[in-house]
Parts: structure tokens; sequence; C-alpha cells
């Protein structure tokens, strides 16, 4: 497992600039004055809405902002869905839409930009094969994803605005992260995982039960890597973080497992549980926002689906669903707008 604090981390490769001129519809104008439309104190949300265009036979991803102060929402543009899982962040402070699509060479998944101001597009990234999160932070792109010619392990990298370089942030090629989140100072990074070895033996013997889990914390400006949490038989589906509150969800074990998802307080070192409805439907979380957990939740309706953005007040337990898509749409997924 990850052993030192502070990671002589690797520089993999630099910035490939392959701009794209693509023109997508509906995007705001020089941020359109999005902080007079909403409440500069309240906690807004980026989502990635997908579903299929019947116009043109594709798919696409609809880039949402929501306000959690009145629930009310802005559709700030649309992108192609052609990646393998398409993620999506709208950042406000340059007006520019960042989301994961099939690079040109058909090879994998890559990270984009699109600048709602110039209307252009640029590829951020090559060598990616999939990426399975994607977040926005004041110094640069987190990006939880597999290289080119390594299907057997997902490794955290970050993407540098200034420098456009990206750098590995593990140096144990071991260690599988299978879930990510962002907790309130944007600088932070919260992954949560396993060694690949350990889970590929439990496997070949045919057990599916859970092994032991661990999460850290990284700081992207200073590289400074933290472990805050051991937990033994479990698989970490889900992580996020407020001040000193941790919130996590575990699975028991691979297939039809049972869910728990517990709260910390990392200076007093208490821990409870919290009794969320429909547990076992959560996709992601959003983030934790003052002391209210922000989560995404699928509804199967027949061979149809519909997603739900829900929090729960982690304090009194009231739960409430802010945002439903029609059917035949999903969250892929969503997290707080830093202004």
């Amino acid at each position: 497992m990850l052993t030192n604090t502070k990671h002589p981390y690797k520089k993999i490769y630099f910035l490939c600039m392959i701009t794209m001129i693509i023109l997508l519809n509906g995007c705001v104008k020089k941020d359109q004055n999005l902080s007079k439309k909403f409440s500069s104190n309240s906690t807004i949300i980026s989502m990635t809405v997908t579903h299929s265009n019947k116009q043109n036979d594709s798919f696409q991803s609809d880039i949402i902002l929501l306000d959690t102060k009145d629930n009310s929402t802005e559709t700030i543009t649309s992108v192609p869905y052609t990646s393998q899982y398409p993620l999506t962040y709208y950042s406000s402070k340059n007006n520019t839409v960042y989301y994961t699509a099939c690079a040109n060479d058909g090879h994998g998944d890559e990270v984009f930009s699109y600048n709602c101001n110039t209307k252009k597009t640029q590829q951020l990234t090559k060598n990616f094969f999939a990426i399975n999160n994607l977040f926005v932070t004041k110094n640069g792109l987190f990006v939880n994803a597999v290289l080119h010619g390594n299907n057997e392990v997902v490794h955290p990298f970050f993407y540098d605005f200034k420098t456009k370089e990206i750098t590995d942030l593990l140096e144990d090629d071991d260690f599988y992260v299978r879930s990510a989140g962002k907790n309130d100072d944007s600088s932070q990074i919260l992954i949560a995982g396993h060694s690949n070895k350990v889970k590929n033996a439990i496997f070949d013997k045919g057990d599916i039960i859970g092994i032991d889990n661990y999460i850290y914390q990284y700081n992207l400006q200073s590289f400074n890597c933290t472990k805050i949490l051991k937990k033994e038989h479990c698989y970490i589906d889900n992580v996020t973080k407020e001040k000193d509150t941790l919130i996590y969800r575990i699975r028991n074990q691979i297939f039809h497992p049972t869910y728990t998802t517990y709260i910390k307080n990392l200076k007093t070192g208490t821990e409870r549980t919290i009794n969320i409805t429909n547990n076992e439907k959560i996709g992601d979380f959003v983030g934790l926002s003052n002391s209210e957990l922000y989560y995404i939740t699928t509804n199967y309706i027949g061979e149809d689906s519909s997603s739900n953005l829900c929090k729960i007040n982690t304090n009194t337990g009231e739960e409430s669903v802010i945002y439903q898509t029609q059917l035949k749409r999903a969250i892929n997924n969503a997290q707080f707008v830093t202004w």
C-alpha cells in the first residue's frame, strides 16, 4: 500500500494540444452573469445528463447547473456522448466545459475542453483508455483512469492547467482506485481502493468477499498524501468529506452485496451509520455541504430507467429528491461548482 506521505510523483507526458473547432449549441455567453442568476452563497451542482438525440441518431450529454437553494436549473450546453462513461464539469471561472470523449484515433477516451467564449474544443490528454472520474480543482484536473496497455489498474492522475503536464499520483502500481471524491477544499481529492493483486487472488479462488480497503487524501498543491482510513473486508464504493467529517459507503462483497454508509468525525474518531432509503440504488456521491450529503440514484421502470439527484441531512436524517430526469435519461456524474 501507500507508505510515504509525499511521493516523488512521475511526470509521464506533456499535453497534446490538438485543437478542433466544434460548434455546440446553447452555451452561455461569457458566463452570462451566472453569478447573478445563481446566488453566490448557494451550493451549485454541475450535472451530466445523458440521453439519445433522435434528430441525428446519436447520444449527447447535457451540462446542467442546479441551484440547491431553490432547485432551479440552467442548461449550459450539450456535448457528444462518445466515451465509454461520459463525464462533464462546467467551470464558471473560465466559462469552459471539461468532458470525456473518444479520441480521434479511436484508441480510448480522453479529456477535452470546450470554451464557451471561443466555441473551440481542445483535446487535453492522450494515452488514456478509460476514465472513471473527472474533477476540476483550483489548479487543474483530477482524472481517475486506465492507461493504454494497462487494463488492470485504475490510477489517479493530475493535469496541471499552468504547466500542461500530467502527473501519475501513485508510485504503487498495485493500488487499484475504486472510487474518488472531492472534499470542500477544491485543492484536495479523496481516493479509495485496494491491492489489485489481493483482489485477483481472491477472485481466482472463487471468493467474492471484501478485502482491506484504504482512503487517502491528496493535497494537489503540495502533493502530500495522507491515509485517513483503513476498512477491512469490504469494497469502498463512494467517499466524500467536509472539514473533519468523512462519509463513505461500502459493499461487503462483489456480487449480491449489502451496502452500508458511514459518517466519521476524523477529529474525535467517532463513527456511526447513516440510514439512506434505497441505499443499494446509489451510484455516486456528489459531495457534502453544510451537513447535507448529495448523491445520485437510479430508478428502474421495466426496461427503462431514470435518475434522481437526492440529498439527506446527516443530522436529522431528512431525505429529499431535488431533481429527477425523464425516462431514458441518466445523471452520469455531478459535482459542486466552485465560483
